[in-house]
């Protein structure tokens, strides 16, 4: 990771994963299950790797989560992933 080598994080980012269960009822995409479990295993990626960063003890992570089709996941449709560097 750049930031690694160079020691500069930004402060502030934003990512989102876009996985749209919505569009698991057409023929051909991917199960609404599909989209979903994608969206949750990569926002744990994302917090694995920030947690074996350099900058860890420095950081903030928060997760929001948008359509959470009434089931206890960690995140769904339109997941935003921020993280702070203080």
């Amino acid at each position: 990771m750049a930031a690694e080598r160079s020691g500069d994080l930004p402060r502030f980012a934003i990512m989102s994963l876009g996985e749209n269960h919505r569009r698991g009822t057409n023929p051909g995409a991917f199960t609404p299950e599909a989209c979903v479990a994608s969206n949750d295993l990569g926002v744990g990626r994302i917090v694995e790797a920030a947690t074996r960063s350099k900058f860890w003890n420095q950081m903030t992570i928060f997760v929001i989560e948008d359509d959470a089709l009434s089931r206890h996941v960690l995140s769904q449709d339109h997941a935003i992933v921020f993280a702070n560097h203080h």
